[in-house]
């Protein structure tokens, strides 16, 4: 099962150690899952990281460092999807549509916009959910 982890959650995952958001992460690089992060949410990660806790830049050069041992970051790609309509943040799209394209199954995120959205594939879900689902 693929799962595409949103920046806001990977944010998370690396700023607090066993909060809700760092066990999702730790769930979805485990088989059965396959655990995806689109290019753009490195780049996100790290400059807000850098910019808001530039005292823990050692912490995240860690995180990445394990991550992208056990993550395929994927690209966006260029062409849009009919699917990025529902979205009320074009922001969004991107991550959407890189989603699609590498044919996640879940999209786990704690944005608001993506949660809300009335998008059933991928399965938009927050990191709580996420840990609630029974394995495969």
């Amino acid at each position: 099962m693929k799962v595409l982890i949103d920046s806001n959650v990977l944010f998370s995952a690396v700023f607090r150690s066993g909060s809700t958001p760092h066990q999702a992460y730790i769930k979805a690089v485990n088989p059965p899952y396959h655990c995806l992060v689109c290019n753009q949410s490195i780049e996100e990660l790290t400059e807000s990281f850098i910019e808001k806790f530039p005292h823990r830049s050692d912490d995240l050069k860690m995180f990445l460092y394990d991550a992208l041992s056990v993550i395929d970051v994927i690209p966006i790609p260029d062409a849009e999807h009919p699917e990025e309509v529902k979205l009320r943040d074009p922001d969004d799209a991107l991550i959407l549509r890189a989603a699609i394209a590498a044919n996640a199954d879940i999209i786990i995120s704690g944005d608001l916009d993506f949660l809300e959205s009335d998008i059933t594939h991928p399965e938009i879900i927050s990191a709580a959910q996420f840990l609630q689902l029974p394995y495969p």
